[in-house]
């Protein structure tokens, strides 16, 4: 598990068969509130004999194997803001992160 207790940390997914969508990588859910889309969301993955499998990142080239991945929602929207493949992915991005900022500021969660 990781050090921040605020959000929530996914820590292995035990899955026999793989999610692994056309060679794009692992696929998992977790549902989140608007308000917590800046949470860091920390993953790891395990095959089916809870050994952990190696992460490596695609353009970094940086391992995360023992550490696991951080991200959050929000670097998510940021990303597809900036990099979408057309304008309106790019609004789709800018429009979700405005509603998350939105709806953790009117519950005062940040």
């Amino acid at each position: 598990m990781g050090t921040d207790t605020k959000g929530p940390s996914l820590c292995f997914l035990k899955r026999t068969v793989p999610l692994f969508p056309k060679g794009k990588g692992f696929k998992f859910s977790l549902p989140l509130a608007a308000k917590e889309a800046g949470d860091t969301i920390s993953a790891k993955v395990f095959n089916g004999e809870d050994s952990a499998l190696t992460i490596i990142g695609k353009t970094s080239g940086n391992d995360y194997s023992s550490s696991g991945v951080q991200y959050s929602l929000m670097q998510y929207f940021a990303w597809l803001e900036k990099n979408g493949t057309d304008d309106r992915e790019k609004t789709v991005g800018a429009a979700a992160k405005d509603y998350c900022s939105a709806a953790a500021i009117y519950f005062k969660y940040n």
